[in-house]
């Protein structure tokens, strides 16, 4: 089973998307915690691949 990391423009489609499902205010409150959720660090052992890509 592959693992897959969301992008900032997979969070934003999700958060829209409950947004019109459920309703709710749009925008985000905190965009620089948000980047920071989504940029954390990969653990190397397991995604040799994705390290080596940043390791360049």
């Amino acid at each position: 089973m592959a693992i897959y990391f969301l992008s900032l423009e997979d969070v934003l489609e999700i958060h829209a998307d409950q947004i019109n499902r459920y309703g709710g205010k749009s925008g985000i409150r905190d965009q620089n915690l948000l980047l920071s959720a989504i940029a954390q660090p990969v653990p190397k052992n397991v995604f040799k691949r994705v390290y080596f890509l940043f390791a360049l």
